[in-house]
């Protein structure tokens, strides 16, 4: 963490929550001001190597806060600066497991839900108002058989995520690929180097790399 950097997030952070769950977990988690962690005794954060940490809730100065509610068992794995901004509410429920990879950041007011299994790789940016859930909330029943079971989503590595994005159950999105803005991510496998769009999601050109202007 640079000195730049720092000095620019103080004014931004708890420092009471910032070392709390820093000593607590074992690894650096700054914690925004109106930033809530609502951990069960036994939810744990892991963190993948000495250079991981997780900033929830600081990147932006206005509120709301973050949130962060990992429930008994329930695992939360971060890589080295993963950012979870303003408003984003993550969820990891009893013994699920959300992984997210180093340099990955989810943007203001977007909703992580884990059921089971989330993973989502590296240098992946996931734009504002996005929502991503590996369950359907509720359950299904035909002659009282759960017709409605979860299913884990795949993310990979340097992925675009537009705002406005819904990702469902069972979804994989290979490397290095785009999902536009309002669209729908379904059960199914999305391709690298290649742009989709819409609702339902659907391919719309290639493309060889993507950065920020």
């Amino acid at each position: 963490m640079n000195v730049k950097f720092l000095a620019s997030i103080i004014p931004k952070i708890s420092l009471i929550k910032t070392a709390y769950y820093s000593i607590k977990f074992k690894g650096v988690i700054v914690v925004g001001k109106g930033a809530k962690l609502n951990i069960h005794r036994k939810g744990q954060i892991i963190f993948q190597s000495s250079k991981s940490s997780l900033y929830l809730g600081v990147h932006f100065s206005a509120s709301p806060g973050a949130v962060l509610d990992i429930e008994k068992n329930g695992k939360l794995i971060i890589g080295k600066s993963v950012g979870l901004h303003r408003g984003v509410k993550t969820v990891v429920s009893e013994n699920a497991i959300l992984t997210i990879g180093d340099k990955s950041f989810v943007n203001e007011n977007s909703r992580l839900q884990c059921k089971n299994l989330i993973s989502i790789g590296e240098s992946t940016s996931i734009g504002w108002n996005c929502t991503i859930s590996d369950s359907d909330q509720h359950g299904i029943y035909i002659d009282n058989i759960l017709v409605n079971k979860c299913l884990p989503i795949s993310i990979g590595d340097n992925v675009w995520i537009c705002a406005n994005t819904a990702i469902t159950k069972g979804a994989t999105i290979n490397d290095n690929c785009i999902i536009g803005i309002n669209s729908l991510v379904q059960n199914k496998e999305y391709q690298s180097n290649y742009i989709y769009a819409g609702n339902p999601a659907r391919k719309i050109k290639t493309f060889d790399h993507w950065g920020r202007l």
